[in-house]
Protein backbone atom coordinates (compact mmCIF):
# COMPACT_ATOMS: atom_id res chain seq x y z
CA UNK A 1 0.00 0.00 0.00
CA UNK A 2 1.17 3.35 -0.76
CA UNK A 3 -0.43 6.40 0.28
CA UNK A 4 0.18 10.23 -1.31
CA UNK A 5 -1.33 13.60 -0.10
CA UNK A 6 -3.08 15.05 -2.32
CA UNK A 7 -2.86 18.88 -1.74
CA UNK A 8 -1.18 20.63 1.42
CA UNK A 9 -4.30 22.95 1.82
CA UNK A 10 -6.77 20.00 2.38
CA UNK A 11 -4.58 17.38 4.16
CA UNK A 12 -7.05 14.52 4.40
CA UNK A 13 -7.72 13.12 1.03
CA UNK A 14 -4.90 9.83 0.31
CA UNK A 15 -4.99 7.39 -2.14
CA UNK A 16 -4.55 3.46 -1.32
CA UNK A 17 -3.16 1.34 -3.61
CA UNK A 18 -4.46 -2.35 -3.47
CA UNK A 19 -2.87 -4.75 -6.38
CA UNK A 20 -4.71 -7.67 -7.72
CA UNK A 21 -4.03 -10.41 -9.47
CA UNK A 22 -6.71 -9.34 -12.45
CA UNK A 23 -6.45 -5.76 -12.99
CA UNK A 24 -2.93 -5.16 -11.76
CA UNK A 25 -3.49 -2.52 -10.19
CA UNK A 26 -6.30 -0.78 -9.06
CA UNK A 27 -6.59 2.87 -7.42
CA UNK A 28 -8.94 3.33 -4.44
CA UNK A 29 -9.40 6.82 -2.67
CA UNK A 30 -9.45 6.84 1.16
CA UNK A 31 -8.85 9.16 3.81
CA UNK A 32 -7.28 7.90 7.18
CA UNK A 33 -4.66 10.14 9.57
CA UNK A 34 -2.08 7.33 9.87
CA UNK A 35 -0.89 9.10 13.17
CA UNK A 36 -3.98 8.89 14.52
CA UNK A 37 -5.67 6.65 16.61
CA UNK A 38 -9.15 7.81 18.22
CA UNK A 39 -11.16 5.38 20.44
CA UNK A 40 -14.78 5.06 18.81
CA UNK A 41 -17.97 5.55 20.66
CA UNK A 42 -20.85 2.65 19.31
CA UNK A 43 -24.61 3.19 20.19
CA UNK A 44 -26.04 0.12 20.85
CA UNK A 45 -28.95 0.87 18.52
CA UNK A 46 -26.64 0.51 15.57
CA UNK A 47 -25.60 -2.45 16.07
CA UNK A 48 -29.10 -3.78 15.99
CA UNK A 49 -30.34 -2.24 12.64
CA UNK A 50 -29.71 -5.52 10.25
CA UNK A 51 -33.16 -6.96 10.04
CA UNK A 52 -32.36 -10.95 10.42
CA UNK A 53 -34.92 -11.12 7.74
CA UNK A 54 -32.58 -9.77 5.10
CA UNK A 55 -30.05 -11.63 3.24
CA UNK A 56 -26.86 -12.14 5.03
CA UNK A 57 -24.98 -11.22 1.94
CA UNK A 58 -26.62 -7.93 0.76
CA UNK A 59 -25.33 -4.27 1.29
CA UNK A 60 -28.44 -2.78 2.45
CA UNK A 61 -27.38 1.21 2.06
CA UNK A 62 -30.41 2.37 4.24
CA UNK A 63 -28.73 0.64 7.38
CA UNK A 64 -24.95 2.01 6.18
CA UNK A 65 -26.66 5.21 5.54
CA UNK A 66 -27.64 5.54 9.28
CA UNK A 67 -24.68 4.38 10.36
CA UNK A 68 -22.47 7.02 8.61
CA UNK A 69 -24.96 9.96 9.68
CA UNK A 70 -24.65 9.06 13.70
CA UNK A 71 -21.02 8.70 12.80
CA UNK A 72 -21.03 12.51 11.22
CA UNK A 73 -23.06 13.98 14.23
CA UNK A 74 -21.24 12.39 17.05
CA UNK A 75 -17.95 13.38 15.80
CA UNK A 76 -19.12 16.67 14.41
CA UNK A 77 -22.39 17.54 15.79
CA UNK A 78 -23.36 21.34 15.87
CA UNK A 79 -19.20 22.24 15.54
CA UNK A 80 -17.93 25.01 13.10
CA UNK A 81 -15.15 24.65 11.04
CA UNK A 82 -12.13 24.31 12.62
CA UNK A 83 -8.70 23.89 10.02
CA UNK A 84 -7.01 22.36 12.79
CA UNK A 85 -9.95 19.32 13.97
CA UNK A 86 -10.58 18.46 10.61
CA UNK A 87 -7.44 15.47 10.64
CA UNK A 88 -8.82 14.55 13.96
CA UNK A 89 -12.90 14.95 12.48
CA UNK A 90 -11.99 13.16 9.47
CA UNK A 91 -10.09 10.00 11.65
CA UNK A 92 -12.95 10.11 13.96
CA UNK A 93 -15.46 9.56 11.62
CA UNK A 94 -13.99 6.72 9.29
CA UNK A 95 -13.02 4.83 12.57
CA UNK A 96 -16.74 5.09 14.17
CA UNK A 97 -17.80 4.01 10.85
CA UNK A 98 -15.54 0.70 11.01
CA UNK A 99 -15.68 0.27 13.88
CA UNK A 100 -19.86 -0.54 13.70
CA UNK A 101 -19.75 -2.12 10.67
CA UNK A 102 -17.06 -4.59 11.83
CA UNK A 103 -19.15 -5.14 14.91
CA UNK A 104 -22.11 -6.43 12.34
CA UNK A 105 -19.86 -8.91 12.03
CA UNK A 106 -21.27 -9.53 8.47
CA UNK A 107 -18.89 -10.97 5.57
CA UNK A 108 -17.60 -7.90 3.96
CA UNK A 109 -14.24 -6.09 3.74
CA UNK A 110 -14.88 -2.32 4.05
CA UNK A 111 -13.15 0.96 2.65
CA UNK A 112 -14.78 4.27 4.15
CA UNK A 113 -13.50 7.76 3.16
CA UNK A 114 -14.34 10.88 4.56
CA UNK A 115 -14.10 13.98 3.20
CA UNK A 116 -14.53 17.44 4.99
CA UNK A 117 -14.35 21.04 3.12
CA UNK A 118 -15.20 24.42 4.25
CA UNK A 119 -18.11 26.59 2.77
CA UNK A 120 -16.12 28.87 1.11
CA UNK A 121 -18.03 28.95 -2.28
CA UNK A 122 -15.28 26.75 -3.41
CA UNK A 123 -16.57 23.50 -6.12
CA UNK A 124 -16.08 20.24 -5.73
CA UNK A 125 -16.38 17.56 -8.37
CA UNK A 126 -15.57 13.82 -7.04
CA UNK A 127 -16.35 10.67 -8.66
CA UNK A 128 -15.95 6.63 -7.85
CA UNK A 129 -15.91 3.59 -10.32
CA UNK A 130 -15.92 -0.38 -9.08
CA UNK A 131 -15.78 -2.75 -10.46
CA UNK A 132 -17.77 -5.88 -8.35
CA UNK A 133 -20.62 -8.47 -7.59
CA UNK A 134 -23.61 -6.19 -8.04
CA UNK A 135 -25.53 -8.90 -6.21
CA UNK A 136 -23.41 -9.02 -2.86
CA UNK A 137 -21.49 -5.27 -2.87
CA UNK A 138 -22.22 -2.00 -3.18
CA UNK A 139 -21.69 1.76 -1.58
CA UNK A 140 -23.22 4.47 0.23
CA UNK A 141 -22.45 8.21 -0.13
CA UNK A 142 -23.65 10.85 2.57
CA UNK A 143 -23.22 14.41 2.02
CA UNK A 144 -23.58 16.03 5.41
CA UNK A 145 -23.58 19.96 6.31
CA UNK A 146 -24.37 22.21 8.62
CA UNK A 147 -23.82 26.48 7.93
CA UNK A 148 -19.81 26.26 7.82
CA UNK A 149 -18.89 22.84 6.57
CA UNK A 150 -19.41 19.87 4.10
CA UNK A 151 -18.66 16.53 5.37
CA UNK A 152 -18.87 13.79 2.65
CA UNK A 153 -18.74 9.94 3.67
CA UNK A 154 -18.58 6.98 1.18
CA UNK A 155 -18.51 3.15 2.55
CA UNK A 156 -17.82 0.38 0.45
CA UNK A 157 -18.95 -2.81 0.98
CA UNK A 158 -16.88 -5.90 -0.64
CA UNK A 159 -18.15 -9.39 0.00
CA UNK A 160 -15.98 -12.15 1.11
Amino acid sequence: AAYFTLSPVINILCFLVLKNKFFGALLLPICIPIYLKTPYRTSKALLHIMDDSRDENQFVVDDVSKIIKEAIESTIGGNAYQHDKVNNWTGSVVETCLGVLTKLQKPYKYIVTCMIMQKNGAGLHTASSCFWNNETDGSCTVRWENKTMYCIVSVFGLAI
